[in-house]
C-alpha cells in the first residue's frame, strides 16, 4: 500500500509542481486524511 502510494507520488511530481500554493495545500491536506483513515482501517 505505501509503495504504491511511493509510486503515484513520484509519478504525479511533475503534476504537482505546475500547481499554485493553495492548490497544493489543498492537495496535501486530503492526502494526510485519507492516509489516517487508511491507517484507522488497520
Amino acid at each position: 500500500m505505501i509503495a504504491d502510494c511511493a509510486v503515484i507520488l513520484h509519478t504525479s511530481i511533475e503534476y504537482f509542481e505546475a500547481l499554485p500554493l493553495a492548490e497544493l495545500e489543498r492537495h496535501h491536506k486530503r492526502a494526510i486524511e485519507r492516509f489516517e483513515a487508511l491507517a484507522r482501517l488497520r
